[in-house]
């Protein structure tokens, strides 16, 4: 598990329904990261809603970018 990672940019990186949950299960058992940058990926609706599952089970994150 990750204990240092406090900021994370994967702006711009195309990531789609595997990335989303990959990154969903992360973030409900993540502790550190207080920022994240999801810009410019384009996530479809689904993709939104699985991120969205996993952060509600996060409360250390305190910057969500998405755009």
């Amino acid at each position: 598990m990750n204990r240092h990672l406090e900021k994370l940019d994967i702006s711009w990186n195309g990531f789609h329904i595997r990335g989303a949950l990959t990154l969903s299960k992360a973030l409900e058992i993540n502790t550190t990261l207080l920022d994240l940058n999801l810009s410019c990926n384009r996530l479809s609706d689904g993709c939104i809603q699985i991120l969205v599952n996993g952060l509600k089970k996060n409360s250390n994150l305190k910057v969500l970018r998405v755009s």
